[in-house]
């Protein structure tokens, strides 16, 4: 078993950072992962000598349905990469998931850095929650290097769900979701 190397100061922004937006209208999703950090929980500085990591970004659908609060949101939305690649992962997740999962790649910027860009265009009316989740490489000798994002944005608008779930407990645990509503 190789070791894991953890960075939680990663950041991902979502804009605009409005909590409404009219429909035909992008939100960007932007996240930079150094190559080079220190891993504080083994207490060590470590290097990433490779040419991208991988994770996922999940979307949901808040309906007003309680007894079904949230949908796969996946056809509601469409990606456009401007940097870095999403796509459509058969081989690492099933069908039922990809109604909710791409997978999103992360390409070198510069030496010592990671950069991801993308637009996300919904399709229809309503409220979405972006879940730009933990990023990863494994390297052959089974080491890890995990990214933890969290959104830099000062409001992540989960008011809008309040109906749905505690917002406030959910907005705590998910610290790299963000909530939109489109009209």
């Amino acid at each position: 078993m190789g070791i894991e190397y953890n960075n939680n100061s990663t950041k991902v922004s979502f804009y605009p950072d409005d909590d409404s937006i009219p429909l035909g209208t992008s939100i960007i999703i932007e996240a930079y992962a150094p190559r080079h950090f220190y891993d504080s929980i083994r207490k060590k500085n470590v290097f990433l000598n490779e040419t991208n990591i991988s994770g996922s970004i999940a979307v949901f659908r808040v309906t007003n349905n309680p007894t079904i609060p949230l949908v796969p949101g996946m056809e509601y939305v469409s990606f456009i990469p401007v940097n870095g690649n999403i796509k459509k992962d058969t081989t690492q997740f099933s069908v039922g998931q990809l109604a909710i999962i791409r997978t999103s790649v992360f390409e070198i910027l510069q030496p010592d850095s990671f950069y991801f860009k993308c637009s996300m265009l919904p399709n229809e009316r309503g409220t979405y929650i972006i879940n730009f989740s933990r990023h990863h490489y494994r390297q052959a000798d089974c080491s890890i290097f995990r990214y933890n994002f969290k959104a830099v944005n000062p409001q992540r608008h989960f008011y809008l769900c309040n109906h749905v779930f505690d917002a406030n407990a959910y907005e705590q645990e998910n610290l790299s979701s963000y909530c939109f509503k489109v009209y």
